[in-house]
């Protein structure tokens, strides 16, 4: 598979995963945060409730599903023969892997 379908096919995934949590933390950040009485906020882990619920868990969500596509799927691959290499393996008066400049 060529390798710029197989990163799309992934920056896909990784952009609605993107996308849900943005809008999760949207909405829950206004239902939760706005118009809300001062007395009935809870601390969770020593910050309001609707900021662990509403910002730290969805982009934690987010910072999990990122670590496990860097160090779990995401692989090296083969991009074939860099151009000062076919340039330099190339006999001498032959013109592969130059520009336009290399061959006069």
């Amino acid at each position: 598979m060529p390798t710029g379908v197989a990163f799309g096919g992934v920056t896909g995934l990784l952009l609605i995963v993107w996308g849900i949590c943005a809008v999760y933390c949207l909405t829950v950040c206004y239902l939760a945060g706005y118009d809300r009485d001062p007395a009935t906020i809870e601390t969770f882990l020593g910050v309001p409730d609707w900021v662990f619920y509403g910002v730290f868990a969805p982009w934690g969500l987010a910072n999990v599903v990122a670590w496990w596509f860097s160090f779990r799927l995401m692989v090296d691959e083969d991009l074939g023969a860099d151009a000062d290499e076919l340039h330099a393996a190339a006999p001498s008066g032959s013109f592969a892997g130059g520009d336009a400049r290399d061959a006069g």
